[in-house]
């Protein structure tokens, strides 16, 4: 089992470079998986004030890093389902991803790293939320068209799953400690 420097044992690919030209399914949990992200009223989802925050930090990102293009993404109250793609023109860095060293520039890590961080700043601003995210996030490498294809079909139909999501709550399929309640 691999561990970061933190002591959490990492669920990264081992020497894959994640600042590598390609697609990443990413799915980023509030803490504890509070559901401050919005709520389902009679089908429709109504995004809390949080929530618009993460929608404008998320279309912001590619601003922010000009080799990172957004995809298909989903708000969820709890969670955040998108697909980031890195094109690079010229992809020579060189990199394995370390998990004991600094992240990588503009690689999977740091772009969440920034979102998490930007959004959780102005929801302090606001005196929305002091910690808004899950310590870690999960991540997908896509790897060819069809996966591709598959992970779209996931996100855009995540919310009609809501009632049965293992992050909701809710959910009669709520998983804890091992056991479904």
């Amino acid at each position: 089992m691999k561990m970061t420097c933190s002591g959490r044992k990492s669920i990264r690919l081992k020497n894959y470079d994640y600042s590598s030209n390609g697609s990443y399914f990413i799915t980023i949990l509030t803490k504890q998986r509070a559901p401050i992200l919005g709520k389902y009223f009679e089908e429709c989802f109504i995004e809390s004030e949080v929530g618009r925050i993460v929608n404008e930090c998320w279309i912001q990102i590619p601003n922010h890093f000009e080799s990172i293009m957004i995809d298909t993404y989903i708000i969820m109250p709890n969670h955040i389902h998108g697909i980031l793609s890195i094109n690079k023109e010229s992809n020579n860095s060189g990199h394995i991803y370390n998990t004991y060293s600094k992240p990588i520039p503009r690689s999977v890590c740091t772009v969440v790293q920034a979102f998490k961080a930007s959004v959780t700043r102005e929801a302090k601003k606001k005196r929305l939320a002091n910690l808004v995210w899950h310590k870690n996030y999960y991540e997908h490498v896509i790897r060819d068209e069809n996966e591709l294809t598959k992970c779209r079909e996931y996100i855009t139909n995540n919310p009609l799953k809501w009632h049965l999501d293992r992050n909701n709550k809710k959910s009669t399929n709520f998983v804890k400690n091992g056991s479904i309640y």
